[in-house]
């Protein structure tokens, strides 16, 4: 990311793998927040994958009832 913007970054920049892949360093997968943004992004992306196995046991137990 700072070869791409062509300077160093700033203490408080950090570089956000959209799809969480730190691998992944294409430039459309990388996005530049601040330390409360990121803290923002990683407790929601958190969230979305507690809700989605919520989601995934509740479907679960709905298509499979005990008898």
């Amino acid at each position: 990311m700072a070869e791409h913007l062509g300077r160093v970054l700033k203490r408080w920049e950090i570089v956000h793998h959209k799809n969480r892949d730190k691998q992944d360093n294409r430039l459309d997968n990388l996005e530049l927040v601040s330390d409360a943004q990121h803290a923002l992004v990683t407790h929601m992306e958190r969230e979305i994958d507690r809700l989605s196995q919520e989601n995934q046991k509740l479907n679960y137990a709905r298509k499979n009832p005990k008898s």
